[in-house]
């Protein structure tokens, strides 16, 4: 059995964990918070500082086959880089690739170079534009702009954060993932999942279809990913972002390390785990699986007040010592804190199907059941609001 060493508990570590025991892997979470969440669904907890007490960490990685990042702490990930060559343990993470990928104004310069396509930045773009931290993943700092006044403010909350500021085209298309495994020098791309948005523009669900796109938007989304695999020289797992305008895909950006959230979608739609596939490819020199195309949900859902809610991944990540459920309320499973007559809670749905309507009758129902037995009188579903 491989024993995997991840480091970090909070959505990554939640998401790695949740596939290491999928994979049929045994499990250490560690993380320097006894609260952080991912610490419920690993075999084995270490609470630990991995910065203050490298030593207690060279100990643990050391009785491990693999290490895997679930943070993006550059100190720590540098940490790891010389911990795991000292302890001879592989480290799943391309640590050079990442330094490039953490900034989105590296990313985009790259894209320019390969000839991608991205939208427009400022002052090309006008208005409406976005305006997001260079080096902060997920929504954090993310606005919408549509005057001056709004683009003052969104920069200088920016560099209050202590963050360069990246302003773009806003193109209010459907946003699209692609993962990919480079084992330093050939590409394996997987399914192109859509990525969900609530009304702050965070991901509150992934969806998968084999009718996602055309077939020319899904090549050329896999061309584009070759193409910065081969630039960045990867050894591992990216992702990349893409919003949809006229017909074309136009890339957001790309992550050189492990996401949440689309894994589990393509795991339940698919059948390919793509923790166990970048082990299989880069530790045992396997081949890559074919995926199946199927169908696929994973959903955020919280409940307070009497009121069920779709949420963003922050508002997910307050889940506390979750458990992985089958069948919760008619999904496939569930990754959630929910207990009897408790009255707040928050869960991560994953439901499969033959197609788009029997996930959207399951879902209905889902949301129905949950709802009628613990007594909720309202449902909020947010979404985006239009820019224009």
């Amino acid at each position: 059995m491989v024993r995997l060493a991840v480091i970090g508990g909070a959505l990554q570590g939640m998401e790695l964990a949740y596939l290491a025991r999928k994979a049929g892997y045994e499990t250490v979470v560690v993380d320097r918070d006894p609260g952080a969440p991912a610490l419920n669904l690993g075999d084995h907890r270490e609470i630990i500082d991995p910065l203050m007490d490298p030593m207690s960490l060279m100990n643990i990685i050391s009785d491990c086959d693999a290490v895997v990042p679930a943070n993006e702490n550059i100190m720590l990930l540098n940490s790891l880089v010389g911990l795991t060559k000292a302890a001879e343990v592989p480290f799943l993470f391309d640590i050079d690739a990442y330094r490039i990928t953490s900034s989105k104004i590296q990313s985009n310069q790259m894209f320019t170079e390969l000839g991608i396509k991205s939208p427009h930045e400022w002052p090309r773009c006008g208005f409406p534009a976005v305006v997001k931290p260079s080096s902060c993943s997920g929504s954090k700092g993310f606005r919408v702009v549509k005057t001056p006044d709004e683009l003052h403010d969104a920069l200088h909350y920016v560099s209050e954060i202590g963050h360069e500021p990246v302003v773009q085209k806003f193109l209010s298309g459907r946003n699209l993932s692609l993962e990919a495994i480079r084992d330093g020098t050939t590409s394996t791309t997987y399914l192109t999942t859509e990525i969900l948005l609530d009304d702050r523009y965070d991901c509150k669900g992934v969806f998968c279809s084999p009718n996602l796109v055309s077939e020319e938007v899904e090549e050329k989304l896999q061309e584009y990913s070759v193409k910065i695999a081969d630039q960045l020289g990867l050894s591992g797992l990216m992702d990349v972002e893409a919003v949809m305008d006229e017909g074309e895909p136009h890339l957001l950006e790309v992550d050189a390390r492990f996401p949440s959230q689309t894994p589990a979608a393509i795991l339940h739609a698919s059948g390919v785990n793509l923790l166990d596939e970048l082990y299989s490819i880069l530790i045992e020199g396997g081949q890559p699986r074919k995926p199946k195309r199927g169908f696929s949900l994973y959903e955020h859902f919280t409940s307070v007040n009497g009121l069920l809610r779709s949420c963003g991944e922050k508002r997910f990540s307050s889940v506390h010592a979750p458990e992985i459920i089958p069948g919760f309320y008619g999904c496939d499973e569930a990754i959630t804190d929910y207990r009897v007559g408790c009255q707040k809670w928050s869960a991560a749905i994953m439901i499969s199907g033959q197609n788009e309507e029997e996930i959207l009758t399951r879902r209905r129902d889902c949301i129905a059941r949950m709802m009628a037995d613990n007594g909720l009188s309202i449902y909020i579903d947010p979404k985006p609001a239009e820019a224009l």
